[in-house]
């Protein structure tokens, strides 16, 4: 059986994947995803600067109080095209 961690990290992979031109237009949006029993929220970021680094932060809980106030969490960036770092 997958822990709450190995099916965050696989949600917020599909978004991985995706390009930056892609995801820019989700940003501010929350994303909710159902994954008996589990919960999944997914929101989009600018990272510092409008058209820069997009920040994918996810979370995950099963709705029983311990895990609604402290949710396992998880995040990753996407740099925009131009970025030269």
């Amino acid at each position: 059986m997958k822990t709450a961690k190995q099916i965050l990290s696989s949600h917020l992979s599909e978004f991985g994947k995706l390009s930056h031109q892609l995801l820019a237009p989700m940003i501010g949006q929350i994303i909710t995803r159902v994954d008996p029993p589990y919960q999944i929220e997914i929101q989009l970021f600018w990272d510092d600067h409008p058209g820069g680094t997009i920040r994918i932060v996810g979370c995950i809980d099963n709705g029983s109080l311990v895990q609604s106030i402290k949710p396992t969490t998880e995040s990753l960036l996407i740099e925009s095209p131009g970025n030269t770092q």
